[in-house]
């Protein structure tokens, strides 16, 4: 994936669902390190390195007696949607999944991700980005105790850890142990080390309709994060997370955009547009994705465009086209069976 970048990152839906997990409320965390709270109900909010790095210093302040490593592993569960957690929880195994988080991280920290493979041995290590500070050694840490919980949530094993190295050391050392089955050692990089076998084991949660689903999307809005996208594109990367929850209602748009109803649509119509307008051209394009794209019923379909019933996804695909969501499918599969 190649996007531009200016050196600020985003605050985007991981951030949110660490903090709730994590029991650490917003404006605390921001006002400890030096940031306007307004940054927070920004979408997206952008920060720099150095304030990315005072961010996490003060989680680590509000994070109470145990390290926030340990704390954000072990608090990592799939029932919230983050566009990075999704991705990796739907790959085929874990090598897959530290690619795709790669991708994602780049435009979301200032951290850069690579891994190398062996017969014996899956080695993944962590640096900063060209120009930026070293990562924060509690920092590097939890992002690579991030991949082991993720490998252990996708397989439902204690996957075993062999190595886990930092440039410096932490304190409470028998917590990092306890979580990882080995102690933490001082190395030249931040780097993990599990066996080979761990790496191409199938994840559970692995499912190749769902990300088909999402994918296309997915990549179109973390390709935005280093931009200033117009109201109308704000609204829509709020909806596209509002919609498979039934949020998708202008109040909640609004709140996560931090403005009132009233501004969110005066600035849409500004450019043309409304709530309704977006909303309706969201649910019609990833609907048309849906039926064309994937396998998924249309049970499921109605789902992840905020419909409570599937009935009510019909009457509308039907105003929106002039045809049926099943005509639109079967028209599909003949166009492709006739290449």
């Amino acid at each position: 994936m190649h996007t531009r970048h200016d050196g600020r990152f985003a605050i985007d839906a991981a951030w949110r669902v660490l903090l709730v997990d994590l029991d650490i409320r917003a404006e605390d965390a921001f006002r400890l390190a030096q940031l306007p709270e307004a940054l927070w109900h920004a979408t997206p909010a952008r920060i720099d390195a150095d304030a990315f790095y005072r961010l996490w210093a003060a989680l680590e302040q509000l994070a109470g007696p145990v390290p926030l490593p340990v704390r954000a592993a072990c608090a990592l569960r799939g029932d919230a949607f983050s566009p990075l957690l999704f991705a990796a929880l739907c790959s085929r195994d874990l090598a897959q999944a530290v690619s795709r988080v790669a991708q994602y991280k780049s435009l979301t920290a200032p951290l850069r991700i690579a891994t190398k493979s062996t017969a014996t041995r899956f080695v993944v290590t962590l640096h900063a980005g060209a120009g930026i500070p070293p990562l924060p050694t509690s920092f590097g840490v939890a992002e690579l105790m991030f991949l082991v919980a993720l490998a252990r949530l996708a397989t439902r094993r204690r996957i075993p850890v062999l190595r886990l190295t930092a440039p410096a050391s932490l304190e409470h050392h028998d917590a990092y142990a306890e979580y990882l089955g080995v102690p933490i050692e001082h190395g030249p990089d931040f780097s993990l080390t599990l066996p080979a076998e761990e790496a191409s084991r199938p994840f559970l949660t692995n499912d190749d309709a769902l990300w088909a689903a999402f994918e296309p999307d997915l990549r179109r809005r973390l390709s935005r994060l280093g931009e200033s996208p117009l109201v109308a594109e704000r609204v829509r990367s709020v909806l596209m997370e509002a919609l498979p929850g039934g949020t998708a209602d202008a109040a909640h748009v609004a709140r996560a955009l931090a403005m009132s109803r009233r501004t969110m649509q005066r600035l849409l119509e500004q450019e043309g547009t409304s709530f309704a307008v977006v909303l309706r051209d969201v649910r019609a394009s990833l609907a048309r994705h849906y039926l064309e794209r994937t396998s998924l019923s249309m049970q499921e379909i109605a789902f992840l465009l905020g419909f409570a019933q599937p009935t009510s996804f019909f009457r509308a695909f039907r105003d929106w086209t002039g045809f049926t969501p099943a005509a639109i499918r079967a028209a599909s599969h003949r166009a492709h069976d006739r290449r």
